[in-house]
């Protein structure tokens, strides 16, 4: 779009769904963190598995020099757990 004169970096929050206290079936709870990597080669895909992650990962993704999307994906279930 803009012709090779503009390279903006792309950081996407995604997350997998919380199956607690109510399971939403597994159309929300599914991990597709895999599918994507394979399918999105020029992304950069991470999954938050600790909560000493989330602050790094999203430092690495704002401060990358080679302005790759990042897609940080987080576990929704971790939220009232860890």
């Amino acid at each position: 779009m803009s012709d090779g004169e503009f390279s903006s970096k792309l950081i996407i929050r995604t997350a997998i769904g919380s199956q607690r206290p109510l399971h939403p079936q597994h159309q929300h709870i599914s991990d597709f963190t895999s599918g994507f990597k394979a399918m999105c080669d020029w992304v950069d895909i991470i999954r938050l598995d600790e909560p000493q992650q989330i602050f790094e990962s999203y430092v690495y993704a704002y401060e990358r020099k080679d302005n790759r999307p990042t897609i940080l994906v987080e576990w929704g279930d971790f939220y009232n757990e860890k």
